[in-house]
């Protein structure tokens, strides 16, 4: 048996146990009886202190891993607060109190006509896809916002070579007295 693969904390003991009954072994092999010694700690229970040491050993290793998990996903937020903050200079401490289609309301202007570029603009903090999926799933079916076809849009040119959006946008009334109240909750700094 090796004590190789045993750590610190399990050694001494097992260390102590292998030889005291290799110095009974050999205390009988001098006295000219042979090698068969009655073992004082039998090999189950040699197996059961390093079975009890390897789970300690495992439960050591897992809180361990799971400190440092905790830690690098601590590290990984503050580096994504600092890097919104830099961007938008209003993210302070913690993300947006409030869900981006909320935001995007919030910073759009009564009365004002947006086409999506335009949009995308108020919340650079966002992807393009992301500021197109609220206008279509939330603000637009919500009443929020108005759609309104662009006069300027030219439907004779091929899709991707369009300059101007089919689509305009603007605060709804309803969308109004939401925005006020949405402004309130993100505070002055967004």
């Amino acid at each position: 048996m090796s004590v190789v693969g045993c750590s610190a904390f399990c050694r001494p003991r097992l260390a102590q146990i292998l030889e005291c009954n290799l110095s009974g072994i050999l205390e009988m092999r001098k006295k000219g009886r042979g090698s068969r010694f009655v073992l004082r700690y039998d090999p189950d229970r040699i197996a059961a202190i390093l079975a009890g040491e390897a789970e300690r050993l495992h439960h050591v290793l897992t809180v361990a891993a799971h400190k440092g998990a905790a830690a690098a996903k601590a590290k990984r937020k503050a580096r994504q607060r600092a890097f919104w903050k830099r961007k938008t200079g209003c993210r302070t401490g913690r993300l947006m109190a409030l869900p981006g289609w909320q935001v995007l309301v919030a910073r759009m202007e009564a009365g004002r006509w947006y086409s999506r570029p335009d949009l995308r603009q108020l919340i650079p903090e966002f992807a393009d896809g992301s500021v197109r999926a609220w206008v279509h799933q939330y603000l637009w079916p919500m009443g929020l916002i108005e759609r309104a076809e662009n006069a300027a849009f030219d439907r004779t040119r091929a899709p991707g070579r369009q300059s101007e959006s089919q689509w305009l946008y603007r605060l709804a009334p309803e969308g109004e007295a939401q925005a006020k109240a949405w402004r309130e909750a993100l505070g002055p700094e967004c």
